[in-house]
C-alpha cells in the first residue's frame, strides 16, 4: 500500500502566528498546533484552551490594537 501524498489535509484557515511560535507559546509541540488547528485533536483539554486562546488573541487582538491606534491618530 503506498501513500497519497497529494489527499493531506491542511487547514486553509490563515494565522497570524505561525504553529512554531504559538507552540513556543504554548510549551507544546508544532505538529499538535497543526492538528489542532485542523480538527484533528479534540480542542477540549487544556493545552487545546491555551493554543486557541493564544490564536485568538493573535488574530483579534491585533486587529483590536490596530483600529484603537487609527482611533486615537484621528482624534
Amino acid at each position: 500500500m503506498t501513500k497519497d501524498k497529494n489527499n493531506k489535509s491542511r487547514c486553509t484557515k490563515k494565522y497570524r502566528l505561525s504553529a512554531p511560535e504559538v507552540a513556543e507559546m504554548a510549551g507544546c509541540s508544532v505538529s499538535y498546533v497543526k492538528q489542532l488547528r485542523c480538527g484533528a485533536v479534540n480542542n477540549k483539554s487544556a493545552m487545546a484552551r491555551q493554543v486557541i486562546a493564544i490564536d485568538l488573541l493573535a488574530n483579534d487582538g491585533g486587529n483590536a490594537l490596530v483600529k484603537e491606534i487609527e482611533r486615537i491618530v484621528t482624534l
